[in-house]
């Protein structure tokens, strides 16, 4: 075939080509809802929608509306809870192709009142001091995960410093790091529904309040 042919035909198929190539991702999402009373319709303020396993959420406002922004394509699963540790519903969001993203929540049931002991699930304050001692062991999927000194694991607190310097040390798979901190368990005992994102490793979310070690590890770290 000529080289002027093989333009031609070039030119001509250059909008199909184009065509089939897949849409580049949005780098941020917007997700907003509104959360509602299902027998009366009336808006519910002050609902966690949290992002499982995540150090962070939205609570809805006095309208019952909620807002939250997320970066990177995902499927992720929320939860939806209004004081203390009980799910009172959990639904799925997939991060694609549409930058700004709605889901509304209708819950059964009346929220109990909060207390002045309710805080919201993914803080962390001065009164959290459950220790850990043990190692983060690292891996490609998933990200790694805490294993204490007894045994137990946790999944990492990734929008907390411990997980800066972590993150800096992900050299090779297996990689396995000291770390001693102070924090708190997170309220997130919840499997994930069938068919939803699931975490790589078990365990409760380990949230961060005071690092006190990152290094290397040793054979004698849990003696």
């Amino acid at each position: 075939m000529k080289l002027s042919s093989i333009v031609s035909f070039l030119v001509a198929f250059a909008p199909a080509l184009a065509a089939q190539q897949p849409d580049r991702l949005p780098d941020t999402y917007v997700l907003t809802g509104t959360v509602r009373d299902a027998r009366t319709g009336a808006p519910l303020p002050d609902v966690s929608i949290w992002p499982m396993a995540k150090g962070w959420g939205a609570v809805t406002d006095s309208a019952g509306r909620y807002e939250l922004r997320w970066r990177g394509r995902a499927v992720w699963t929320f939860i939806v809870r209004h004081c203390g540790a009980q799910n009172l519903a959990t639904f799925q969001i997939d991060f694609f192709r549409e930058s700004s993203l709605q889901h509304d929540v209708s819950l059964t049931g009346e929220p109990r009142p909060c207390t002045n002991e309710d805080r919201l699930p993914w803080s962390v304050d001065a009164r959290d001091t459950t220790r850990f001692r043990g190692h983060y062991k690292y891996s490609w999927e998933g990200g790694g995960w805490l294993e204490d000194c007894d045994g137990s694991s946790y999944r990492p607190d990734w929008d907390s410093k411990l997980a800066a310097q972590l993150s800096r040390r992900q050299k090779r798979e297996g990689q396995i790091t000291f770390v001693r901190f102070l924090g708190r368990l997170a309220p997130d005992n919840l499997e994930a529904p069938a068919g939803t994102f699931r975490m790589s490793f078990p365990g409760p979310l380990f949230l961060v309040n005071t690092v006190e070690e990152v290094r290397d590890a040793g054979k004698d770290d849990c003696r």
